[in-house]
C-alpha cells in the first residue's frame, strides 16, 4: 500500500512538474502568437479604416465645395436663405440646450415651380428638449419648414437626432 501511494505520488509530481514545464512554454507561445495576432488585426484594421476614409473623402469635397459654392456664389441667391436656415437651426439648438453636432448644405433640387432647400444635421439632447427643439423648427412662424428625415437614438440619457429638414422657395 505505501509503495502504491509513493508511486502514485511520484507519478503525479513528474505529471504536474512535466504538464508545467510545458505549460509554460506553451504560455510563452501562447503570448508571442497573440501579440503577432494583435499586430495584424491592428495593421488591418487600420487598413480598412483607410479604405472608408479613401471612399468618403471624394464625397465630403463635393459637399465643401457645393458648401462654398452656396455660400460665396453672388449668382446664388439661395445661399441666403440657406444661412437663414442654418442660423435657425444654431438659434433654436442654443435655446433648448442642443448640441449641434454636425450641419451640412444639401443640393438645391428644384420640383414643381419651388426650390427645395435641405439640410443635413445631427443634434444631442435630452428628451424633453429635443422635443422642444423639433418644435421651435416646425413652428418658427418665419418659414415653412418640413422634415424629410428624422431618426431618434438613444445614447445613454440623452437623445441623438439625424434628421433634413427643408424650406421651400418659389421660383420666379
Amino acid at each position: 500500500m505505501d509503495r502504491f501511494l509513493l508511486t502514485l505520488l511520484v507519478l503525479v509530481g513528474v505529471y504536474v512538474f512535466w504538464v508545467n514545464g510545458i505549460n509554460e512554454k506553451t504560455w510563452e507561445k501562447v503570448r508571442e502568437l497573440k501579440t503577432i495576432d494583435y499586430r495584424i488585426a491592428k495593421e488591418e484594421f487600420i487598413r480598412s479604416k483607410s479604405r472608408e476614409i479613401r471612399k468618403i473623402y471624394p464625397k465630403q469635397l463635393r459637399i465643401i465645395k457645393q458648401n462654398n459654392n452656396l455660400l460665396y456664389s453672388s449668382k446664388n441667391r439661395d445661399s441666403f436663405i440657406m444661412g437663414n436656415l442654418q442660423s435657425l437651426l444654431k438659434e433654436a439648438a442654443k435655446k433648448n440646450h442642443i448640441k449641434l453636432i454636425n450641419v451640412n448644405w444639401g443640393f438645391v433640387e428644384n420640383k414643381d415651380g419651388y426650390s427645395v432647400l435641405p439640410i443635413s444635421f445631427m443634434a444631442k439632447g435630452y428628451p424633453q428638449d429635443i422635443e422642444s427643439f423639433i418644435k421651435d423648427i416646425i413652428y418658427n412662424g418665419k418659414k415653412i419648414i418640413r422634415f424629410k428625415i428624422m431618426k431618434l437614438t438613444r445614447a445613454k440619457d440623452n437623445l441623438v437626432i439625424n434628421g433634413v429638414i427643408q424650406s421651400y422657395k418659389r421660383l420666379e
